[in-house]
């Protein structure tokens, strides 16, 4: 009678492996279609492979704004070592020809009898002197 207890016991409890694995792929299909994972798996995958060329997009155009950034940079040094080097060659050429600054001279200022006739259509350019003029 034991063993046959233990055969029943060992049949029922394979019926019912059988029995609790069918209903669990029965409840993950169940899942599956209720929530779409398929359909979400794909989706998150395209996504994700579009943020990823987006990503190697921009990165490729922040070495290339690095890139001009030091080409720029670079340039504006050689200008400014240019321009150094042209001030200093300037300076030795006025220093050298012996260039002295121009003396301002005071602004001549007229008389009121030249600004009276100045004003009238029949003025004369001979009635005045040069300084005048």
């Amino acid at each position: 009678l034991c063993v046959c207890a233990c055969v029943c016991v060992c049949v029922i409890s394979a019926v019912d492996d059988e029995l609790i694995h069918g209903v669990l792929e029965r409840v993950g299909e169940e899942f599956t279609k209720a929530f779409k994972i398929q359909e979400f798996t794909s989706e998150f995958t395209t996504r994700l492979s579009a943020v990823e060329r987006r990503l190697k997009v921009e990165g490729e155009k922040m070495v290339e704004i690095d890139r001009c950034k030091k080409e720029l940079q670079q340039i504006q040094k050689d200008l400014r070592n240019k321009k150094a080097a042209l001030d200093f060659a300037t300076h030795r050429c006025f220093k050298k020809a012996g260039h002295k600054d121009v003396p301002l001279y005071p602004k001549y200022i007229l008389t009121q009898e030249t600004i009276q006739y100045l004003k009238k259509p029949t003025f004369d350019i001979w009635h005045w002197e040069p300084n005048e003029m």
